[in-house]
C-alpha cells in the first residue's frame, strides 16, 4: 500500500512539475507577445505622430507655394495691364500727332516685346516653382505611402497575429509597393511646350 501511495505521489508530483513548466512557458510566451505588442503600439504611435507632423509641414509648405504662385500671377496681370496701358499711350501720342505713325508702330513693337519678355520671365519662374512643388509633393507622397504601409503591416501583426497575417501582410506590402511605384513614375512638370504669348508660341 505504501509503495502504491508512493507511486501515486510520484505521478502527482511529475504532473505538478510538468504543469508548472507548461504554465511558465505559456507565461513567457504571453509575456513575449505582450512585449512585442507594446513595441508595435509604440512604433505605431511614433509613426502616427510623424505622419501628423509631416501633414502639418506639408500644408504649410503647400500654402507657401500657392502664395508664391498667386503673387507671380498678380505680377503677370500687372505686366499685361502695363503693356496695354503703354500701347494706349502710344496710340494717343499718334492721334495727337506728337509722333508719326511709323514711330508709333516702332514704339508699340518695342513695348510689346518688353511685355512679352517680362511675361516669359514670370512664366519661367512659375514653371520653376511648380517643378519644386512637384518634387516636394512626390517626396512627401512616397514617405506617406511608406508610413501607411508599415502601419498597416504592424496592425496585421497584432490582429490577426503571426503567422496568420503573413498572406495579408504580403498583399499590403505589394499594394504599398505598387502605389509607391505609381507615385515615383509620375513625371515632374517641365517648361518644355512653350506658351502662347511669346515668339515661337
Amino acid at each position: 500500500k505504501i509503495e502504491k501511495d508512493l507511486a501515486a505521489a510520484r505521478i502527482k508530483l511529475e504532473k505538478a512539475v510538468t504543469d508548472h513548466v507548461l504554465a511558465e512557458n505559456e507565461r513567457k510566451v504571453q509575456s513575449d507577445e505582450d512585449m512585442n505588442n507594446r513595441r508595435i503600439n509604440k512604433a505605431m504611435e511614433w509613426m502616427t505622430a510623424a505622419q501628423d507632423a509631416m501633414n502639418q509641414i506639408n500644408e504649410l509648405i503647400g500654402n507657401s507655394y500657392s502664395a508664391q504662385l498667386d503673387k507671380l500671377e498678380e505680377y503677370q496681370e500687372a505686366n499685361t495691364q502695363a503693356g496695354n496701358d503703354e500701347q494706349e499711350r502710344i496710340s494717343a501720342l499718334v492721334e495727337k500727332k506728337v509722333i508719326t505713325e511709323e514711330e508709333g508702330e516702332a514704339r508699340k513693337r518695342v513695348a510689346e516685346e518688353k511685355t512679352a519678355k517680362k511675361h516669359e520671365e514670370l512664366e519661367r519662374k512659375k514653371a520653376q516653382l511648380k517643378r519644386k512643388q512637384a518634387i516636394y509633393d512626390k517626396a512627401i507622397s512616397a514617405m506617406n505611402i511608406g508610413l501607411n504601409t508599415a502601419m498597416a503591416i504592424m496592425k496585421l501583426w497584432v490582429d490577426p497575429g503571426w503567422p496568420t497575417a503573413l498572406p495579408m501582410m504580403a498583399v499590403v506590402g505589394a499594394l504599398g509597393a505598387l502605389e509607391l511605384a505609381t507615385v515615383l513614375a509620375t513625371p515632374i512638370p517641365k517648361y518644355a511646350k512653350g506658351t502662347d504669348y511669346h515668339k515661337g508660341g
